[in-house]
């Protein structure tokens, strides 16, 4: 028999999320002490609407020889510039690129609540570390393309995956083999559950390395590292009236 037990501990302080309909209001006061670029880019539903023009890099990189720019897409239609039918080569227009880094952008998350606003140099980091990032399925043995917010993959691991959602701080699994000795390579079965109004995904997994087998378990936080660090857990493990934790 194994037992899970969750205890949370004390609270820290959490960035609270807000969503962009909230940011739209309670930013709009500062537009009046920025200016420029800046200032464009606070409104950042407008500047969703141009961002595909100013972050295409050929966009701003061809243009033809009277200083006439061109995007991509229509460079591979046409081989004059349409104003002045002069032959299009591969110059650089520095001032363009100038004028698309002076830009502050919206995070590549800007639809799934993210605010925050960077020069298209800084994006590809923002990316990576944005805790508005949605979030892969943990569905073991499959490569599910899935991804969404914690309440959107709760729905996707009941529906699509067929998991059940248990509730309370603590789990008991029972788990028998026939043949101590043997034991094959495999990933169990998901198990979900919810307390301290979080969801938390317990996850097993049965291996072989070497000549041993080794069994393993763990318990994932479903949501951000610094939340995490709210909770801790407690795995025991018994058998024939033994048992370890």
């Amino acid at each position: 028999m194994v037992d899970f037990t969750l205890s949370e501990l004390k609270s820290l302080g959490v960035k609270q999320r807000f969503s962009f309909g909230d940011q739209q209001y309670n930013e709009s006061s500062q537009l009046s002490h920025l200016g420029g670029a800046d200032a464009i880019a606070l409104n950042a539903n407008r500047i969703v609407g141009i961002y595909p023009e100013i972050k295409d890099p050929v966009f701003i990189n061809l243009r033809c020889p009277s200083g006439h720019t061109l995007r991509f897409s229509c460079k591979n239609k046409v081989n004059k510039c349409p104003i002045c039918r002069k032959e299009i080569g591969q110059i650089r227009c520095l001032a363009l690129e100038k004028l698309a880094a002076s830009f502050h952008l919206p995070s590549s998350y800007h639809h799934l609540g993210c605010i925050e606003m960077m020069p298209d140099y800084s994006k590809l980091q923002h990316k990576t570390h944005c805790v508005y990032q949605p979030y892969a399925c943990p569905h073991p043995g499959s490569d599910c393309p899935f991804t969404g917010d914690i309440h959107e993959l709760m729905s996707h691991l009941k529906q699509c995956h067929k998991l059940d959602l248990q509730a309370g701080s603590t789990f008991n699994h029972h788990y028998v083999k026939q043949d101590p000795h043997s034991v094959d390579n495999c990933s169990w079965t998901l198990t979900l559950f919810n307390c301290f109004d979080c969801y938390f995904c317990l996850h097993y997994e049965a291996f072989v390395i070497g000549c041993e087998p080794v069994y393993m378990a763990f318990i994932c936080f479903m949501g951000e590292e610094f939340e995490a660090r709210k909770f801790n857990f407690c795995l025991e493990i018994g058998g024939h009236g033994r048992k370890t934790k």
